[in-house]
């Protein structure tokens, strides 16, 4: 049964859940600080240093033109939260063209209110631009081929562009949507006339690749030190020495469900209806079931270390996609539990909040509000005397900048020393080895300089400088829990 129609009446409910979900978004870009992250995107964006980091350029384009504006975190994240309610709403749109409305309500509502999905939809990163252009790409490829429209199939390219230059996760959406693509004009003869445009869309994204892997990819590989990166952060979405590859293969595919879900029982409970629906899809030989076993292709990636496949917000889109699979497993259900349809999302919705598992890529919401770190950026302008010396780790160091510094003061050489003059003391940015002892450290001359000489950590893991100024002997001058601390060299 075909549900695509959508009535006067349901664009209405579309239009207000939009505007609940962007609602909840824009409370949480008012009310907390941009984290180190954040901080690297906007000193990156706004001194239009587009191919320095290793992320398409999308973000950095409108923060390029965001900060000509305002600094202010609601504005600067406004971008990212409007995709961000996008997002469920393109989902639903998506889902109910062959499932039930209420199971794609159910599941849009998931999308639009569980809090891990609503956090990392605010953050300045080009996750939640790219998650809005990839359910776009989903629903306009469906249309295309469900009318053979040769304008949907252009809207479909024009939003996986954007998708591409959003976030390199798309590559793999891209090619699971090329070998589903492939798969449907195989077998449908009536989508002949799609076949020519299809080829040309293609090749335009292939382009865009290209210009991608000459632009961001070649230099970063060129100055990145990728098993550092494999072995600190990214740890969990690598396969170690000895572990069997078929092990790493399912308990990554079942950490996707984790992520996206927010919660392991959330998850467990998603698994099992994505393989439901994976299977009912395999039995019917329905051709969605090869968009979501293409998926899977990820993890090759990783197998190849040089992209991770695990529990992290760098594969969050394999989740969205995989609502499908999960919804076809609802409807499964309902066919003897109707019920089903509207229980079963609320159920993965509650447990994300009742059972939550902490993203830990981001600071703890608890320490992240904006009143913290005002608190204690008063508190470090209080105690600093003028002429000072801060010696700032890297994400100090990029927040520093990121909040403080004109505009056009924020270039930085790539692998290059920093210094950062901010109002009367002086920044320098120290390279840190993890979690060890900093390679290069003040000078005597440093240490008589008028107002002496300070240590900062503002990052995600306080603790590492606070180590630091234990074994140097400084003294504790200010701490906030999971926002700043703040020590003087004796």
């Amino acid at each position: 049964m075909c549900y695509s129609g959508v009535l006067s009446r349901d664009r209405w409910y579309l239009a207000l859940f939009f505007l609940a979900s962007l609602t909840v978004r824009l409370f949480y870009a008012n009310s907390l600080y941009f984290n180190p992250d954040e901080c690297l995107h906007i000193n990156a964006g706004s001194s239009a240093q587009w191919g320095v980091y290793h992320h398409p350029p999308l973000l950095f384009w409108w923060l390029w033109t965001a900060t000509l504006v305002s600094g202010q975190e609601w504005w600067l994240r406004l971008a990212p939260s409007v995709a961000g309610a996008l997002t469920p709403v393109l989902t639903v749109l998506w889902l109910r063209r062959w499932m039930h409305p209420v199971t794609a309500w159910g599941l849009g509502l998931l999308a639009a209110f569980a809090p891990s999905l609503v956090l990392l939809s605010i953050q300045l990163r080009g996750y939640s631009l790219a998650l809005a252009a990839i359910t776009a790409a989903l629903y306009t490829l469906d249309r295309a081929f469900a009318e053979t429209s040769r304008r949907w199939l252009w809207l479909h390219f024009a939003a996986l562009s954007v998708a591409i230059l959003a976030e390199f996760m798309t590559a793999w959406i891209a090619l699971a949507l090329g070998l589903y693509g492939i798969l449907r004009l195989l077998r449908e003869p009536a989508l002949r006339p799609l076949v020519a445009p299809w080829v040309a869309g293609q090749t335009a994204c292939a382009g865009i690749y290209a210009a991608l892997y000459w632009i961001v990819v070649r230099p970063v590989l060129e100055r990145t030190n990728a098993p550092e990166l494999i072995q600190t952060y990214l740890r969990g979405g690598f396969p170690q020495p000895g572990e069997n590859l078929l092990v790493f293969l399912a308990a990554g595919s079942f950490k996707q469900a984790v992520y996206f879900a927010g919660s392991l029982p959330g998850g467990l409970l998603a698994a099992g209806l994505i393989l439901l629906g994976l299977g009912i899809w395999l039995q019917q030989r329905d051709s969605r079931a090869l968009l979501i076993l293409a998926l899977a292709l990820t993890a090759a990636g990783a197998m190849a270390q040089f992209y991770p496949y695990g529990r992290s917000r760098h594969t969050v889109a394999i989740g969205l996609v995989c609502l499908g699979a999960l919804g076809a497993g609802v409807e499964v259900l309902a066919r003897r539990w109707p019920v089903a349809r509207w229980a079963l999302p609320s159920l993965l919705l509650a447990l994300s909040f009742f059972a939550p598992l902490p993203d830990v890529h981001n600071i703890d919401l608890a320490g992240w509000s904006k009143p913290s770190w005002d608190r204690s950026v008063d508190e470090m302008r209080r105690r600093v005397p003028s002429g000072a010396t801060i010696l700032a780790d890297d994400e100090a160091f990029q927040m520093l900048q990121a909040n403080f510094s004109p505009r056009n003061l924020r270039y930085q050489a790539s692998g290059a020393a920093h210094q950062l003059q901010l109002e009367h003391f002086t920044v320098k940015s120290l390279v840190w080895e993890w979690r060890n002892t900093p390679v290069s450290w003040v000078t005597e001359e440093a240490r008589h300089t008028t107002g002496g000489v300070w240590l900062i950590d503002t990052g995600f893991d306080i603790g590492a400088a606070k180590a630091h100024a234990t074994k140097l002997g400084a003294e504790t001058v200010w701490e906030q829990p999971g926002v700043m601390y703040l020590a003087r060299l004796r």
